[in-house]
């Protein structure tokens, strides 16, 4: 296992797929949360907000990648 820090924009950018598993979905959260972390994440990325966003751990699998060149990876945790 690797871990490392990394930017919001490198995360989103667009050469990785995040795909999740069958087993994290009953998991989901509600609309209500989703949207103010989704709002929050959008000021960030567009540089609204001063400062850094700390979002914790994001526990990744790297699986074989695609024709095209993208990265996919399962969200694990």
């Amino acid at each position: 296992m690797k871990a490392s820090e990394t930017t919001l924009r490198n995360l989103l950018e667009g050469t990785k797929q995040f795909q999740i598993p069958l087993f994290q979905r009953p998991y989901s959260w509600t609309k209500e949360k989703w949207e103010t972390l989704w709002e929050d994440l959008i000021k960030l990325y567009s540089n609204e907000v001063e400062g850094s966003y700390f979002l914790g751990a994001i526990v990744t699998q790297s699986i074989p990648g695609t024709a095209d060149g993208i990265s996919p990876y399962l969200v694990i945790d």
